[in-house]
């Protein structure tokens, strides 16, 4: 009785994480699609930040303020996105997916990052 039960919970569950994980909320193992709206989810996108940016939990801390509460724009401040908002266009960009996001700033390090982001006609 329980193994079946025990079976299905295990398929839902990896249902979900690859779900998650091609909708990109998911970034190195961490939920990157978070909205810090209290302080324990503050505490904790904070750590995420501070874990895949490589900066200190402060610096971090500073940055998701910086975003409004959003992991995702913050860790793309700490790769060196100009600002919020452009963090935020360069994720419309690429479908909400951090990866081609951090990808996109990292090659466009020395030219012009807004020909990165797409714009409609």
């Amino acid at each position: 009785r329980m193994g079946a039960g025990t079976a299905q919970k295990i398929a839902l569950n990896m249902l979900s994480t690859l779900t998650a994980i091609h909708l990109g909320h998911v970034h190195d193992g961490y939920m990157v699609n978070l909205m810090a709206d209290n302080m324990k989810l503050r505490d904790r996108a904070a750590r995420i930040v501070a874990a895949v940016s490589g900066r200190g939990q402060e610096e971090a801390a500073s940055l998701l303020e910086k975003s409004g509460g959003a992991v995702k724009t913050a860790i793309l401040l700490a790769a060196g996105a100009d600002s919020a908002d452009a963090a935020e266009k360069l994720l419309e960009g690429t479908g909400q997916k951090l990866r081609p996001a951090l990808s996109a700033i990292e090659g466009s390090k020395g030219r012009n990052a807004s020909v990165l982001i797409k714009t409609e006609p």
